[in-house]
């Protein structure tokens, strides 16, 4: 993932949702005190018809497709138990709960159900605030639960930038803190006594932050186990501090503005962030805040939830449509899990690239082969080493001097080549950004600098096309992964 940021002049809102909590209601007996609640909730994603729901094992409730919200039609007495389960599924598709039992001490409205095999992703303005918000950001929603609670402590989490060039969920532990929710620390599986943090090293910087456990949904998947996540320490003097190994890898990334999200939710190619060898990215800390870089063992690392779902877990896919030259405010589009799996996520006619062990396909450009090619959609450009357009960057220096601002649009071509030695030729466009209006977000044309031996397919690449991620030693995905589109 790779970032750099235009100030923009728009003013965003960054709506948090606890999963905790119910409101006040409920119908009134003598002396004004309620003599029941009723229970109910909210519904997403749910296309298909069929859903039953019961509370309590009876007052079964038919959920109409499309439903956004539910209420039962029983109401239930003060202090009294609820239970919420899914009686019948709705057809061809899944439907997954949180925060389903409880005492009812007050009407209840935030049992969750979520549902499908896919959930929107849009590119919009992000949390950040007004002068840290840039383009080309592609935003969903994502679920984490405390592992212990049956899904009954969760906190939904909006605004989680989707990136198919890092593997494993990363969330702010501020914007945990305001959904009401504490995740558990993650032990040292060598010395209980201390705890694991970790360094994540992108291509713009670094987070630092504790590892901690939690189950995680989205639309209507659930990972059948807690995985392990990073919390990102965004306070101003995170504590423990990151180790020298860490900050020296470049600027902090620890706060929503450096990634104008609250988070982000890693589906790259690999199940694990780290693999099987790599040193400086896990911590051992103790109590009073010393750490010492450890290894970790893969199923303890932080991974990508997705490959941790009980089903369509062996990649995704990210749709997104085609948009105009000039740009635009916003797109809308989907991130489908699995692939192969349902009707929604079939390779159809797509070109399959297997990756390398980075994980990287080979590009060639410009009379340069050999190119370590990586489809990134956590960056918001095309990054690539061009000497002419570098000739003309779209301001002397600052932000704006990461970006190619050529006086005509250039139309450029690439060629990437799998592993397997399939070669797929990519026709792209590189415009003048400083031409393109503050208000759009969604940029399909805009490039900008990278080192000689690298070519950054950012998420311009996405727009217009169905671009398919398959995770390591799945079927389709070969030893070490493999994109399609």
């Amino acid at each position: 993932m790779r970032q750099a940021h235009i100030s923009m002049v728009l003013g965003g809102l960054c709506l948090l949702s606890a999963c905790g909590g119910s409101s006040s209601g409920g119908s009134s007996g003598s002396g004004g005190h309620p003599s029941s609640y009723t229970i109910g909730g909210t519904v997403s994603g749910l296309t298909a018809s069929g859903l039953v729901l019961e509370n309590n094992g009876g007052d079964s409730l038919t959920v109409a497709a499309s439903a956004t919200t539910f209420t039962f039609s029983t109401a239930v007495s003060p202090a009294s138990a609820y239970a919420v389960t899914i009686q019948t599924q709705p057809t061809g598709e899944n439907c997954v709960l949180f925060d389903a039992s409880g005492t009812a001490n007050a009407s209840v409205t935030n049992v969750g159900v979520s549902c499908g095999n896919s959930v929107g992703m849009d590119v919009a303005p992000g949390p950040a605030s007004s002068s840290s918000q840039t383009f080309n950001i592609p935003l969903t929603t994502v679920t984490v639960c405390v592992p212990s609670s049956n899904a009954n402590t969760c906190a939904t989490i909006p605004n989680v930038l989707v990136d198919t060039g890092s593997s494993g969920l990363r969330l702010m532990a501020s914007v945990l803190s305001s959904a009401g929710i504490t995740l558990p620390a993650f032990s040292d599986p060598g010395n209980s006594a201390n705890v694991i943090g970790e360094c994540g090293e992108f291509a713009d910087g670094y987070t630092w932050g504790a590892v901690d456990s939690a189950v995680v949904i989205v639309g209507g998947e659930q990972t059948s186990a807690a995985v392990q996540v990073q919390v990102i320490n965004d306070s101003a003097s995170p504590s423990p501090a990151a180790p020298s190994a860490c900050s020296s890898l470049g600027p902090s990334l620890n706060s929503v503005n450096a990634f104008d999200a609250n988070g982000v939710l890693g589906v790259g190619v690999f199940d694990q962030d780290c693999g099987s060898s790599c040193s400086q990215v896990y911590y051992t800390c103790t109590s009073s805040g010393t750490c010492t870089s450890t290894t970790l063992a893969l199923a303890d690392q932080v991974s990508d939830p997705v490959a941790a779902f009980s089903t369509d877990n062996n990649g995704v896919v990210l749709q997104l449509p085609s948009i105009p030259a000039t740009g635009q405010t916003g797109a809308s589009g989907t991130l489908t899990f699995g692939i192969g799996t349902e009707s929604n996520n079939a390779l159809g006619s797509a070109v399959v690239l297997t990756a390398d062990d980075m994980g990287n396909v080979t590009t060639s450009f410009n009379g340069t082969s050999n190119l370590a090619g990586v489809l990134d959609s956590g960056s918001n450009a095309y990054f690539f080493a061009d000497s002419t357009l570098a000739a003309s960057p779209c301001a002397s220096s600052g932000a704006g001097a990461a970006f190619y601002c050529p006086s005509s649009t250039q139309s450029l071509t690439a060629t990437n080549q799998g592993a397997n030695g399939t070669q797929s030729q990519v026709s792209f466009q590189v415009a003048d950004l400083n031409s393109i209006s503050t208000s759009d977000f969604a940029i399909d044309d805009v490039g900008g600098t990278m080192s000689s031996g690298d070519f950054d397919w950012g998420l311009p690449f996405f727009y217009g096309r169905s671009t398919f991620v398959l995770f390591e030693g799945t079927s389709g995905g070969g030893t070490y992964g493999a994109y399609a589109y």
